[in-house]
């Protein structure tokens, strides 16, 4: 799971669940010397197999001064190939904060969490800055990993590499064919849609409404999820845009004449503009989605998909309202 970054007040990154793949070693017990004298609960953990990113936390490690004097801890030096990769909350979500001064025979916690900046092995060090001479060391790794899921018209859904299986509409009766697919971003769930703009949700997606229901002057051929995974947006082939959710309405070509029809659509990292595609390659670009170019009238193209380079923002993930413009409800009215 993935928790909201407000509810990890302090901690860098988004927080949920350890991997069940995830292994510690104990540090041995630590005799009681002269001076400060820190000692760590856990010296070496493997956080398991995460997926790219994701932000998966907290690793709870307790600090206990075995020494006779008090210590002063003023940070965490992050080492090792990929330390950027990893993330120390040395406050403890405590009031006032813990791991500043620790007194002899006194314990506070870190928190440390592994966000996978690339896939493979991934590892790094911590170590406390602090008054003693020989702080602990704990060396942290994980791996990271990635996957990605196949529908077809008739609603199967096929999942390989570590993109989680959870249902699809292959027993269900359908009206009309598949068309599109859009996942959370927890690794959780996922949405189907079909060309009469029905919604099936799976896992953890929560259903936000459909057009299956009104009078669609174009069918549905495409659908996009909101960042935080709290809203989608479908497409029709004239452009038109419904929202659901949080997806913000930001435009829309269904009120001008196109070329060619639209054929996809792709949300900007914070879900404040999307670009549509035509089957000519025509792009069109809502929000703060630039114009980046084109690639209309290429000859004997027929173009199908579109898509951002970008994975979405921390702050669009979790929702930040700084960032996240879009309102609760869905509009299921036609813009444009």
């Amino acid at each position: 799971m993935v928790a909201s970054l407000a509810a990890v007040a302090g901690f860098t990154l988004v927080g949920g669940a350890v991997d069940a793949g995830a292994t510690a070693t104990p540090s041995a017990a630590t005799p009681h010397v002269s001076g400060a004298q820190l000692t760590a609960s856990t010296t070496s953990y493997n956080f398991g197999p995460i997926t790219v990113g994701d932000i998966f936390a907290p690793l709870t490690i307790t600090l206990t001064n075995t020494g006779t004097a008090s210590d002063t801890v003023s940070g965490f030096i992050m080492g090792g190939a990929d330390a950027d990769d990893f993330v120390v909350d040395p406050i403890g979500f405590e009031n006032p904060p813990q791991c500043t001064t620790v007194a002899a025979g006194a314990s506070c916690t870190i928190l440390v969490g592994f966000a996978p900046g690339a896939l493979g092995l991934r590892s790094a060090t911590i170590i406390p800055s602090d008054s003693s001479t020989t702080p602990p060391v704990i060396t942290v790794e994980g791996t990271g990993t990635e996957g990605y899921y196949e529908t077809t018209a008739q609603g199967a859904v096929y999942a390989h590499g570590d993109a989680q299986q959870v249902g699809d509409a292959s027993g269900t009766p359908l009206v009309q064919p598949i068309v599109g697919m859009a996942t959370t971003g927890d690794d959780a769930g996922y949405w189907l849609v079909a060309s009469d703009g029905g919604v099936f949700t799976y896992g953890d997606a929560t259903y936000y409404g459909s057009t299956g229901g009104i009078h669609l002057n174009k069918p549905i051929v495409g659908m996009a999820a909101a960042p935080d995974g709290g809203g989608y947006w479908l497409v029709a082939s004239d452009g038109g845009i419904f929202t659901f959710g949080d997806a913000p309405f930001l435009g829309s070509t269904g009120g001008i004449h196109l070329n060619q029809p639209i054929v996809g659509m792709a949300p900007t990292p914070d879900g404040d503009g999307y670009w549509l595609m035509a089957a000519d390659g025509g792009v069109f670009n809502f929000g703060d989605a630039p114009f980046d170019g084109s690639s209309a009238g290429a000859a004997g193209a027929n173009f199908v998909s579109v898509a951002t380079d970008a994975p979405a923002t921390v702050q669009a993930i979790t929702d930040s309202p700084a960032l996240r413009h879009g309102g609760p409800g869905s509009h299921a009215v036609r813009r444009g």
